[in-house]
């Protein structure tokens, strides 16, 4: 089992790299991570936003 907080510093820093979400999924699933662990983790690590939240103000910038 990985560290959570190792998952977590992890997340941040490909993120920090511009390392998009598909990518960052890929790459915790690759470790062993569930879908729902990974869902969790990344709304962790954005502040509590959900995923289909982000998914939708993005898609409201592109379409408006």
């Amino acid at each position: 089992m990985v560290s959570r907080q190792i998952v977590i510093d992890t997340i941040k820093r490909m993120y920090a790299s511009g390392v998009d979400d598909e990518t960052i999924k890929s790459t915790l699933r690759d470790i062993g991570l569930k879908e729902h662990e990974i869902r969790q983790y990344l709304k962790d690590v954005k502040g509590g936003q959900a995923e289909d939240e982000e998914e939708t103000r993005v898609m409201s910038d592109v379409v408006g």
